[in-house]
């Protein structure tokens, strides 16, 4: 070839022929453009959100986030990071995971349009109220090294020692969500009620100017693909990831005990 865009083979493949082909984005992404297809809501499907909840989805906890971490056996603050302001730009989100066993429970969450200031902030406003609900149970505020992470850590850890960067690895946005993924459909995501968090229901105005989604239209609507409204599902999944390491070091549940962990939970 001698300009971008030109045929290589015009003879075998005209331009009306690979028009068609770029039309099915699920077919053109994969086989030629080595990119992973555009799966639109498939790999969340709202079903997966329902109150009541069903199985093989998200489980939903009673009470406020304030009383039930107390009880969990440790807790994380994820944080995805990409400064700026304005259309076109990502948001910060800083979210609270508690785990108890192999269950994992959103706690809190905050997702806004920052600076690297006004990030460490929130970062800060987060972790004490965390320390207020449920002291000592907090272990550790991990930031993606891949996005800004680093100089959030390089400010705030002369102060605070639980702070880390850490490396998700080589896997996509798309790849790391499968992790999630899989979470929800074993029923070990607890999310609280939306009458209970508020936040849940989204607001605020977000990257692409428009308003922010509610936590089930976010993961319906996620692709995996660059500009979309996914910085929570990236926390979300830098938290899965890390609590799957973490599991790893530790013995497995025995089926009465998670019985009896249930029943605590569930109130049953």
């Amino acid at each position: 070839r001698t300009a971008p865009g030109q045929l290589v083979q015009p003879s075998r493949m005209p331009e009306v022929r690979l028009a068609e082909l770029k039309r099915d984005r699920n077919m053109y992404d994969p086989f030629y453009n080595q990119k992973r297809p555009r799966i639109g809501g498939k790999l969340f499907p709202r079903e997966l959100f329902v109150v009541p909840t069903v199985p093989g989805g998200a489980q939903r906890y009673r009470g406020r986030p304030a009383d039930v971490a107390s009880g969990m056996d440790w807790i994380l603050i994820s944080v995805d990071c990409t400064f700026g302001k304005g259309v076109g730009r990502d948001r910060v989100a800083i979210e609270a995971w508690g785990v108890r066993a192999a269950d994992r429970f959103l706690l809190d969450l905050f997702a806004q349009q920052m600076n690297i200031l006004e990030t460490i902030t929130e970062i800060v406003n987060m972790r004490a109220r965390i320390n207020s609900w449920a002291p000592r149970k907090l272990r550790v505020v991990i930031l993606e090294k891949a996005a800004y992470g680093e100089p959030v850590r390089d400010v705030m850890a002369p102060r605070i020692s639980q702070i880390q960067l850490y490396p998700v690895g080589q896997r996509d946005k798309y790849a790391r969500a499968q992790v999630t993924e899989t979470h929800y459909r074993s029923g070990n995501i607890w999310l609280p009620l939306p009458d209970v968090c508020p936040w849940l229901a989204g607001g605020g105005t977000g990257a692409n100017g428009k308003e922010i989604a509610d936590w089930a239209t976010l993961h319906e609507r996620f692709t995996g693909e660059p500009g979309g409204e996914d910085d929570e599902i990236d926390a979300e999944s830098q938290a899965m990831i890390y609590i799957n390491d973490e599991d790893a070091k530790r013995p497995p549940e025995s089926a009465l005990d998670r019985a009896k962990r249930m029943a605590e939970i569930t109130g049953g």
